[in-house]
């Protein structure tokens, strides 16, 4: 297993576009939740769902940044790991969204896509971890 200072450059880069992804729909979901809705072709008004989503994505970005200026493995493990559970409940999120049809194909397609992404960056490192 790694030791707690190493800390692999992809997940530095990682933790930094995840806060600017999160960030860049929490505040747009969480500010101007109807704007997203409209943006995506949702019909349905954003309702405290949408709004607490936004503050999810807020959050979570948040935790982000700080994993981004964090220096060891022993600081970002546990998000690491957050991470490795949040993205693919996400996935599973956008597939039973996709099968009843509560959002746009096309932007469920692109929210999985992104949520992938994350989940394999986030597990490449961790497995760098592990392994040494």
């Amino acid at each position: 297993m790694g030791t707690e200072n190493e800390y692999p450059t992809i997940l530095k880069y990682t933790f930094l576009l995840h806060w600017l992804v999160g960030w860049l729909f929490g505040i747009w979901l969480f500010v101007l939740p109807d704007s997203f809705n409209t943006f995506i072709g949702h019909t349905t008004p954003a309702d405290a769902v949408n709004i607490a989503y936004g503050a999810l994505l807020i959050g979570i970005g948040l935790t982000s940044f700080l994993g981004f200026r964090a220096g060891s493995w022993k600081s970002v493990k546990i998000l690491v790991e957050m991470e490795l559970i949040y993205t693919p409940l996400a996935i599973i999120g956008g597939i039973i969204s996709l099968v009843a049809g509560s959002y746009p194909a096309w932007f469920l397609y692109i929210y999985m896509i992104i949520m992938a992404l994350f989940f394999i960056l986030f597990f490449i490192s961790y497995y760098q971890y592990r392994k040494s």
